[in-house]
């Protein structure tokens, strides 16, 4: 299943001043996550926060859909040319610590309801442009391996 949305971000973004190549990583996915943030409450979806916090290589929340709280990871993926950046949102279950050290990861179909809220969120998003889902092997081979973003019709 696909899993992971990869999207340009036509909106502002931070300055490209910053002497900290982490921190500007960091703060080049704050205007789309706190976009989507917004997005999804507009919607009617609840959320942990009013604005995401910045955590491991980038920002976090969490939403409520269909009664199951996904956590939303978005950040800055350094994808295709410096011109046309990419970024990426990655859902999980959240499960709580327990949950996440003594059970399986859960199957991806899970994440259906979240996945589908994120589309219908992402789309609505006029500063959004380029959504794809990718599976988290066609991910991982674009934002590790530095291999092109699979064709949409693929």
């Amino acid at each position: 299943m696909r899993t992971v949305a990869v999207f340009k971000w036509n909106g502002e973004s931070p300055c490209n001043e910053e002497d900290d190549a982490e921190r500007l990583t960091m703060e080049l996915a704050r205007p789309a996550a706190e976009a989507l943030l917004a997005t999804l409450r507009e919607r009617g979806y609840q959320t942990n926060v009013d604005i995401p916090y910045d955590g491991e290589g980038g920002w976090h929340f969490t939403v409520d859909v269909d009664s199951q709280t996904f956590s939303i990871f978005v950040m800055w993926t350094g994808i295709g040319e410096r011109e046309e950046d990419y970024f990426a949102i990655q859902p999980s279950l959240s499960r709580g610590c327990l949950g996440t050290l003594f059970t399986p990861t859960p199957p991806d179909y899970k994440l259906e309801p979240v996945c589908r809220a994120l589309d219908q969120a992402l789309t609505a998003m006029p500063l959004i442009t380029h959504l794809q889902w990718l599976t988290d092997r066609e991910f991982e081979r674009a934002y590790c391996h530095g291999d092109p973003l699979p064709r949409k019709d693929e």
